[in-house]
């Protein structure tokens, strides 16, 4: 991670955390002092405590160009369609949110998932500094941790809709390992990538109550960032409705878009990857108020 993306990170956070801090402690007062109450309705749209289990029925694709650190540029491949790997996954989520007063919330989200796949290339594959010959049988591995940490402030929150504005820090952690071996010389090849990257998040989300146990959720998040070396671009979008079947206990079901556009020039990996991955969630989530 660049030096600038660290100091990024860095004052983003405290700045989120200072405010955070700031203006829980206003609403706190406030509401010792009796200026707000909680209803119902508040309560059903944001419970004090939310934990989230749940399934991600994953579509992906992966394009990744991996330069030689002596200069050499890479071939442009996609992960799926030249090297095997499937494109869809089922992959558990984990999250957790907390809500302060009436208009502060924290969240955690988690996921993790690995894939890989076994291939004859059809053509040269070059991979960092190693070049995978025409019909070389190439086994590669990727896995992908994602987590990220979210403070959301709502400018409106009432019985029916509560909207406001998501700031978060997320951690995209890719692993790819690719193997294989040149008969004409018969050698083993590797090559490995390692992209870790915290990159700040801002963005929308809104929650609106369609009948006392029914509502729905969008957010919209996003960055464009270019650091210099590095250039970074994130969507994430989610749309979601949940069902509160029983008091603590409900069943959700969400459509969710994401995608990040990474390219570096002088860090560990030099080259691009571009991930997109779309898909349905089905969630159980607990409510506790």
């Amino acid at each position: 991670m660049s030096i600038l993306r660290h100091h990024l990170i860095t004052a983003f956070a405290l700045l989120a955390l200072a405010t955070a801090a700031g203006a829980i402690a206003q609403d706190d007062t406030a509401s010792a002092a009796g200026m707000e109450t909680e209803t119902e309705g508040v309560t059903a749209l944001l419970p004090k405590w939310e934990f989230e289990f749940g399934s991600f029925f994953t579509s992906t694709t992966t394009d990744v160009r991996a330069d030689s650190q002596r200069g050499s540029r890479g071939t442009a491949v996609n992960l799926e369609d030249v090297l095997g790997l499937d494109d869809s996954e089922t992959v558990l989520r984990l999250s957790a949110a907390r809500r302060f007063g009436k208009r502060h919330q924290v969240r955690f989200r988690y996921t993790e998932f690995s894939r890989d796949g076994q291939v004859e290339v059809p053509f040269e594959i070059r991979f960092r500094d190693i070049a995978f010959p025409v019909n070389a049988v190439v086994t590669t591995e990727w896995d992908f941790t994602f987590s990220d940490l979210g403070y959301t402030y709502y400018f409106s929150n009432n019985e029916r809709t509560a909207w406001g504005v998501l700031a978060a820090v997320a951690r995209w952690d890719y692993d790819i390992v690719v193997r294989g071996s040149d008969e004409r010389i018969n050698r083993d090849l590797a090559s490995d990538i390692d992209i870790d990257e915290l990159v700040p998040e801002i963005g929308l989300t809104v929650r609106h109550r369609l009948a006392p146990k029914f509502h729905f959720r969008g957010l919209l998040t996003g960055l464009r960032a270019d650091l210099g070396d590095e250039e970074v671009r994130i969507v994430n979008a989610n749309l979601r409705f949940d069902y509160r079947a029983f008091k603590n206990v409900g069943i959700a079901i969400a459509g969710t878009y994401s995608e990040l556009d990474y390219e570096d020039i002088r860090g560990r990996f030099i080259g691009d990857y571009d991930y997109n991955v779309s898909g349905i969630q089905v969630f159980i989530p607990i409510y506790l108020d």
